[in-house]
């Protein structure tokens, strides 16, 4: 009855942060929906802004409010690990969210990797909200130079 209302709320995939029961699962699967744990809250928050959804604690079919949106949900391998991914459009307003997969062959190099994507993606940030950013590190000096050798 639970999983028939939630069906008819137009659910596809329902995401869920605790366990969920044999019984539920069968009837999730009989009625085609995709249901998905994921176990850390950080994580299940992070989901639930990139897709425009309301975390609900009650058990029970969701709101059109609190439901989210989401264009393609798929399973790729990545690494030799299956990964689920939530994709949206390019003009979607539901979420402005991306995940970059880092790889490398140690945790030191992994860290400096992470370390140095978190410094462009806030130095970018920094960029577009204060206007008040000049070019660094000899760019002034080039484009320069690119101007004068097109002048002559």
């Amino acid at each position: 009855e639970i999983v028939k209302g939630i069906d008819d709320a137009g659910v596809k995939v329902c995401v869920v942060g605790g366990t969920v029961s044999e019984m539920a699962l069968h009837f999730i699967e009989r009625y085609g929906m995709l249901c998905l744990r994921i176990g850390s809250k950080w994580e299940l928050r992070r989901l639930c802004v990139a897709t425009g959804a309301t975390a609900l604690v009650r058990l029970g079919a969701p709101t059109p409010d609190e439901m989210g949106y989401c264009d393609r949900v798929q399973q790729k391998e990545v690494g030799g690990r299956p990964v689920t991914i939530f994709s949206q459009s390019e003009g979607s307003k539901t979420g402005k969210l991306s995940t970059i997969v880092l790889r490398a062959s140690t945790s030191s190099v992994l860290a400096d990797l992470e370390r140095a994507i978190d410094d462009g993606v806030h130095a970018a940030r920094t960029a577009c909200k204060n206007g008040k950013v000049v070019p660094g590190a000899g760019a002034t000096e080039m484009e320069l130079s690119l101007k004068i050798k097109a002048f002559t």
